[in-house]
Protein backbone atom coordinates (compact mmCIF):
# COMPACT_ATOMS: atom_id res chain seq x y z
CA UNK A 1 0.00 0.00 0.00
CA UNK A 2 1.41 3.22 -0.83
CA UNK A 3 0.95 6.48 0.90
CA UNK A 4 -0.28 9.63 -1.06
CA UNK A 5 2.30 12.09 -1.59
CA UNK A 6 2.23 15.08 0.99
CA UNK A 7 0.93 17.72 -1.55
CA UNK A 8 -2.00 15.37 -2.28
CA UNK A 9 -2.78 15.16 1.30
CA UNK A 10 -2.94 18.75 2.05
CA UNK A 11 -5.18 19.44 -0.48
CA UNK A 12 -7.73 16.64 0.34
CA UNK A 13 -7.73 18.35 3.97
CA UNK A 14 -8.06 21.55 2.44
CA UNK A 15 -11.12 20.57 0.55
CA UNK A 16 -13.28 19.26 3.14
CA UNK A 17 -12.53 21.91 5.36
CA UNK A 18 -14.01 24.33 2.20
CA UNK A 19 -17.17 22.25 1.95
CA UNK A 20 -17.71 21.74 5.89
CA UNK A 21 -20.84 23.08 6.50
CA UNK A 22 -20.65 26.53 8.06
CA UNK A 23 -22.94 25.33 10.61
CA UNK A 24 -19.60 22.69 11.75
CA UNK A 25 -18.80 23.12 15.55
CA UNK A 26 -14.93 23.57 15.41
CA UNK A 27 -12.84 21.26 17.66
CA UNK A 28 -12.17 23.02 21.11
CA UNK A 29 -8.98 24.35 21.49
CA UNK A 30 -6.06 22.50 23.63
CA UNK A 31 -5.99 24.03 27.22
CA UNK A 32 -2.22 24.62 27.40
CA UNK A 33 -0.64 26.32 24.52
CA UNK A 34 1.28 23.78 21.98
CA UNK A 35 -0.32 21.16 23.55
CA UNK A 36 -1.53 18.33 20.68
CA UNK A 37 -3.92 15.73 20.85
CA UNK A 38 -5.93 13.98 18.26
CA UNK A 39 -9.31 13.54 20.76
CA UNK A 40 -11.61 15.82 20.30
CA UNK A 41 -12.10 15.31 24.39
CA UNK A 42 -8.70 15.68 25.07
CA UNK A 43 -9.42 18.13 28.50
CA UNK A 44 -9.71 14.80 30.60
CA UNK A 45 -6.48 14.31 29.52
CA UNK A 46 -3.07 15.31 30.89
CA UNK A 47 -0.48 17.46 28.88
CA UNK A 48 2.75 15.69 28.61
CA UNK A 49 6.22 17.43 27.59
CA UNK A 50 8.90 14.98 26.17
CA UNK A 51 12.17 16.63 26.60
CA UNK A 52 14.98 15.42 24.12
CA UNK A 53 16.33 12.33 25.21
CA UNK A 54 20.41 11.99 25.66
CA UNK A 55 22.42 10.43 23.20
CA UNK A 56 24.86 7.69 24.53
CA UNK A 57 26.84 5.93 21.96
CA UNK A 58 24.29 7.32 19.68
CA UNK A 59 24.80 10.50 17.17
CA UNK A 60 22.53 13.46 18.74
CA UNK A 61 20.61 13.66 15.15
CA UNK A 62 19.53 10.13 16.57
CA UNK A 63 18.30 10.84 19.33
CA UNK A 64 16.49 13.75 18.61
CA UNK A 65 14.92 11.57 15.71
CA UNK A 66 14.15 9.34 19.25
CA UNK A 67 12.40 12.35 20.97
CA UNK A 68 10.58 13.04 17.90
CA UNK A 69 8.96 9.61 16.92
CA UNK A 70 7.98 9.47 21.09
CA UNK A 71 6.17 12.73 20.49
CA UNK A 72 4.30 11.13 17.47
CA UNK A 73 3.26 7.84 19.41
CA UNK A 74 2.16 9.73 22.30
CA UNK A 75 -0.41 11.57 20.02
CA UNK A 76 -0.94 8.50 17.92
CA UNK A 77 -1.91 6.91 21.45
CA UNK A 78 -4.60 9.73 22.31
CA UNK A 79 -3.94 9.26 25.95
CA UNK A 80 -2.24 12.37 26.55
CA UNK A 81 -2.29 16.06 24.80
CA UNK A 82 1.82 16.39 23.62
CA UNK A 83 3.77 19.42 23.03
CA UNK A 84 4.80 19.89 19.80
CA UNK A 85 8.91 20.44 19.19
CA UNK A 86 8.60 24.15 17.34
CA UNK A 87 5.99 25.41 20.02
CA UNK A 88 8.24 24.14 23.14
CA UNK A 89 10.97 26.53 21.75
CA UNK A 90 8.73 29.38 20.77
CA UNK A 91 7.48 29.51 24.07
CA UNK A 92 10.50 28.86 26.11
CA UNK A 93 12.20 31.04 23.67
CA UNK A 94 10.39 34.13 24.42
CA UNK A 95 10.60 33.24 28.53
CA UNK A 96 14.51 32.62 27.77
CA UNK A 97 15.12 29.94 29.03
CA UNK A 98 17.35 27.21 27.61
CA UNK A 99 15.65 23.68 27.15
CA UNK A 100 17.74 21.70 25.18
CA UNK A 101 20.43 20.82 28.10
CA UNK A 102 18.12 19.99 30.63
CA UNK A 103 19.29 17.19 32.67
CA UNK A 104 18.14 17.24 36.02
CA UNK A 105 14.41 16.77 37.17
CA UNK A 106 14.28 20.09 38.73
CA UNK A 107 15.08 21.67 35.24
CA UNK A 108 12.51 19.23 33.81
CA UNK A 109 9.84 20.66 36.49
CA UNK A 110 10.76 24.02 35.78
CA UNK A 111 10.39 23.57 31.97
CA UNK A 112 6.95 21.57 32.63
CA UNK A 113 5.31 24.36 34.66
CA UNK A 114 6.53 27.17 32.20
CA UNK A 115 4.44 25.00 29.61
CA UNK A 116 1.39 24.62 31.78
CA UNK A 117 1.93 20.45 31.16
CA UNK A 118 1.29 18.18 33.79
CA UNK A 119 3.82 15.41 33.21
CA UNK A 120 7.52 15.48 31.51
CA UNK A 121 9.04 12.48 29.73
CA UNK A 122 13.20 12.81 29.59
CA UNK A 123 15.46 9.92 29.44
CA UNK A 124 18.43 8.56 27.02
CA UNK A 125 19.00 5.88 24.50
CA UNK A 126 22.00 4.69 23.51
CA UNK A 127 24.17 1.41 22.54
CA UNK A 128 26.96 -0.20 24.64
CA UNK A 129 28.68 -2.62 22.58
CA UNK A 130 25.79 -4.50 20.77
CA UNK A 131 23.00 -4.04 23.07
CA UNK A 132 20.69 -0.83 22.93
CA UNK A 133 18.64 0.80 25.51
CA UNK A 134 16.24 3.11 25.85
CA UNK A 135 15.43 4.40 29.85
CA UNK A 136 12.87 6.99 30.73
CA UNK A 137 10.86 8.47 33.35
CA UNK A 138 7.94 10.23 33.68
CA UNK A 139 8.10 13.15 36.13
CA UNK A 140 4.88 14.75 37.75
CA UNK A 141 5.25 18.50 37.66
CA UNK A 142 3.18 18.83 40.86
CA UNK A 143 4.84 16.83 42.94
CA UNK A 144 8.36 16.91 41.44
CA UNK A 145 8.39 12.81 41.66
CA UNK A 146 9.61 10.34 39.02
CA UNK A 147 6.06 8.48 38.73
CA UNK A 148 7.16 5.49 36.15
CA UNK A 149 10.87 4.54 35.59
CA UNK A 150 11.01 2.53 32.51
CA UNK A 151 13.71 0.77 30.85
CA UNK A 152 13.96 -1.59 27.76
CA UNK A 153 17.13 -3.23 26.18
CA UNK A 154 17.64 -5.62 23.16
CA UNK A 155 20.47 -6.86 20.56
CA UNK A 156 19.99 -5.93 16.81
CA UNK A 157 19.61 -2.91 14.25
CA UNK A 158 18.69 0.27 15.64
CA UNK A 159 15.42 -0.26 13.52
CA UNK A 160 13.96 -2.13 16.70
CA UNK A 161 13.85 1.04 18.36
CA UNK A 162 10.67 2.26 16.16
CA UNK A 163 9.23 -1.09 16.11
CA UNK A 164 9.69 -2.45 19.47
CA UNK A 165 11.44 -0.13 22.10
CA UNK A 166 9.86 3.34 21.45
CA UNK A 167 6.44 1.80 21.33
CA UNK A 168 7.14 -0.57 24.43
CA UNK A 169 8.01 2.94 26.18
CA UNK A 170 4.70 4.12 25.60
CA UNK A 171 2.34 1.79 25.92
CA UNK A 172 4.17 1.48 29.70
CA UNK A 173 3.59 5.53 30.07
CA UNK A 174 0.41 5.27 28.83
CA UNK A 175 -1.18 2.04 29.11
CA UNK A 176 -2.29 1.41 25.51
CA UNK A 177 -2.23 -1.53 23.16
CA UNK A 178 1.59 -1.40 22.09
CA UNK A 179 0.20 -3.55 18.64
CA UNK A 180 -1.65 -0.17 17.95
CA UNK A 181 1.42 1.89 18.09
CA UNK A 182 3.77 -0.27 16.40
CA UNK A 183 1.15 -0.98 13.16
CA UNK A 184 3.18 1.65 11.22
CA UNK A 185 7.05 1.29 12.51
CA UNK A 186 9.30 1.43 9.49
Amino acid sequence: MSKAPLFLTISCEVLLLLLMPASAAPLPAPESVGAYSNDPQHRETKALVVLDFKGRGISRIEARVISDRLRYLFLKSGTVRVFDRGMMDEILAEEDIQWTGCDSNECAVEVGRRLGAQLILTGSAGKVGDIWYIEGKVIDVKTERVTKPIRYEFRGDIDLYFSEALPFLVQRVSEVSILDLAADAP
